[in-house]
C-alpha cells in the first residue's frame, strides 16, 4: 500500500505541498492588498463594476488557457503562467512607488488604470493558477497515492492561507509595494520547485512496467519463428498506432475551448454549479457592506490592508479548525444529503445577525463565518459531488465552474451592490431580502442534489 513513509512519495508530495503553500499563501497575501489599493487609487464605490468586469476578462483568459493546455505540456504551461504573473506583480509593486501613479497620489479616480490592472491580475491569479495546480496534481498522481497525499497538500494549503494574510497585516510597517515584490518572488519559487522536480514527479506517476521473463526460452526459438513473430508484432503495433491516432482525433473533435459547457445540459452538473457558486452572490453583498464600514474606520490603504489581513487570518483559521474537527464528523454522522443543507442554513442565520446588528464587527464576524464554513464545509462537499461524474466533467466542466462560475456569481452580487451602493439603508434592506430568497432556493437545490448523489453512488451510475 502507498504511504508517505516512502522516500520518493514523500519527496513528490512534499514538492506539491510546498507549491500549494506558496500559491495559496501568495494569493491570500495579495487579496487584502488588492482591495486596499483599489479603494485608495480608484475608489471603493467602483468595486461592483470591477467585479462585473472581472467576469468579462476571465472568459477570454479561460479560453486561452484551455487552448494552450491542448498545445503545451502541462508543466511548461505552468511555468509560462506563473512567470507571467510574477512579472505583473513585480511591475505593479514598482509602479505603486510612483508619486503620480502610485499610493502617494491620494486622489481616487476611475481613470487611474493601475488600480484596475492590480485588481484584475490578482483575481485572475486566484482563478487560473489554483485550478491549474489541481489539474496538474490530478494528472501526476495515481489513485492510491492521492488517498495518502491529498490531505498532506490540503494541510499545507491551509497553513499558506493563514500565513499570507498574516504578512499583509504588517503593511503599515513595511508599506504595500514591498509585499508585491514578495508575492512575485513567491510565485517564482513555485516555478523553481516544479522545474527541479518535474522529472521525478513524472517518473513516479508512470505505471510500473512488468518485468520480462523467459528470455532464455526466446533465444532458443528458431529463426523462422522469430521472423514470423517480429512481423506479427510489427503489424499489431501499426494497427494499434492507427487505432490510437483515430481515437485521439476523435477525442480532439469532442474537445475544444467550449467543451466544458456542453455538460451543463445535465441537471446534476448544473446542480454542482449552483452548490459551488450561489453563496458567492450573498457573500459579495455582505463583503461590500463590510468594506464600506471598514474603510470608514481605517483611513489609509496600509491600515485598510491590515484590517482585511485580520479578516483573512480569522476566516482561514476558522476553516482550518473546522476542517480538522468538524467536516469529517458532520459528513460521517449525517451523510452528504444533510451536510449539503447545513451551509445554506448557517448562511441564513448569518444574514439574520447582520440584519439585526449592521455594525462593522457584526458584519466582520458574519463574513468570517461565511468564508470559514465555505472553505471547510461547502468546498469539500462540492468536490465530493464530482465523484459520480466522468473524467471530462471533472476536468472540462469543473474548469468552467471553478474559473467562471464563481466570477459570474460575484458579478450578480455586484449588480445588487451597484444598484444600492449610494444608500446604506437601501443596500441593507434589499440586499438582505435578496439574500434570504437565494438561501431558500439554495436549500431546495441542496436537498435535491443530496438525493441525486445518493442515487448515483448506490447505482454506480456516471454522469457525463
Amino acid at each position: 500500500m502507498t504511504n508517505l513513509s516512502s522516500r520518493s512519495l514523500f519527496r513528490k508530495f512534499g514538492v506539491l505541498a510546498a507549491c500549494q503553500l506558496f500559491i495559496i499563501g501568495t494569493y491570500w497575501l495579495l487579496r487584502p492588498l488588492k482591495d486596499a489599493v483599489f479603494a485608495s487609487i480608484v475608489g471603493l464605490s467602483h468595486q461592483p463594476e470591477a467585479k462585473i468586469l472581472s467576469l468579462v476578462i476571465i472568459i477570454p483568459l479561460i479560453l486561452l488557457y484551455n487552448k494552450l493546455a491542448d498545445l503545451m505540456q502541462k508543466h511548461t504551461l505552468f511555468y509560462l503562467v506563473c512567470t507571467t504573473f510574477a512579472g505583473i506583480f513585480f511591475g505593479c509593486g514598482y509602479l505603486l512607488n510612483s508619486p503620480t501613479r502610485g499610493l502617494a497620489n491620494t486622489v481616487a479616480s476611475s481613470d487611474r488604470y493601475l488600480g484596475w490592472v492590480i485588481y484584475f491580475s490578482i483575481e485572475s491569479f486566484g482563478s487560473i493558477v489554483v485550478a491549474m495546480y489541481w489539474s496538474y496534481v490530478a494528472l501526476n498522481c495515481k489513485t492510491e497515492e492521492a488517498k495518502k497525499g491529498y490531505p498532506f497538500i490540503v494541510t499545507f494549503s491551509q497553513i499558506g492561507a493563514i500565513i499570507g494574510p498574516t504578512i499583509s497585516t504588517f503593511s503599515p510597517k513595511t508599506g504595500i509595494p514591498p509585499l508585491f515584490y514578495l508575492a512575485s518572488f513567491n510565485v517564482l519559487i513555485v516555478v523553481a520547485l516544479l522545474y527541479t522536480s518535474v522529472p521525478h514527479l513524472v517518473k513516479n506517476s508512470e505505471p510500473t512496467k512488468p518485468t520480462t521473463k523467459g528470455k532464455d526460452k526466446e533465444a532458443g526459438k528458431g529463426k523462422a519463428q522469430k521472423e514470423n513473430e517480429q512481423s506479427a508484432s510489427k503489424t499489431k503495433k501499426n494497427d494499434s498506432k492507427n487505432t490510437k491516432t483515430s481515437a485521439d482525433q476523435k477525442q480532439k473533435s469532442k474537445g475544444g475551448m467550449f467543451a466544458g459547457l456542453f455538460f451543463f445540459n445535465e441537471p446534476y452538473v448544473l446542480g454542482i454549479l449552483f452548490i459551488a457558486t450561489i453563496y458567492e452572490v450573498i457573500g459579495t453583498i455582505l463583503d461590500y457592506q463590510m468594506k464600506i464600514l471598514g474603510q470608514a474606520e481605517y483611513k489609509t490603504p496600509q491600515e485598510f490592508a491590515m484590517f482585511l489581513g485580520y479578516f483573512g487570518q480569522a476566516a482561514n483559521l476558522l476553516a482550518m479548525i473546522f476542517s480538522f474537527f468538524g467536516t469529517s464528523w458532520i459528513v460521517s454522522k449525517w451523510g452528504v444529503e444533510f451536510s449539503l443543507l447545513v451551509y445554506p442554513l448557517a448562511v441564513g442565520a448569518v444574514i439574520i445577525v447582520v440584519w439585526m446588528c449592521p455594525l462593522l464587527w457584526a458584519v466582520f464576524g458574519a463574513m468570517i463565518a461565511l468564508k470559514g464554513l465555505s472553505y471547510a464545509l461547502n468546498n469539500p462537499l462540492k468536490e465530493m459531488l464530482y465523484i459520480p461524474t466522468s473524467p471530462d466533467v471533472k476536468v472540462k466542466a469543473k474548469s468552467w465552474i471553478d474559473m467562471f462560475g464563481g466570477r459570474f456569481a460575484k458579478a450578480v452580487g455586484s449588480v445588487v451592490t451597484g444598484l444600492f451602493k449610494h444608500s446604506a439603508d437601501s443596500l441593507m434592506f434589499y440586499g438582505t431580502t435578496i439574500s434570504f430568497g437565494l438561501v431558500a432556493v439554495w436549500a431546495l437545490i441542496a436537498i435535491d442534489m443530496g438525493k441525486r448523489y445518493m442515487q448515483l453512488t448506490k447505482s454506480n451510475r456516471i454522469i457525463g
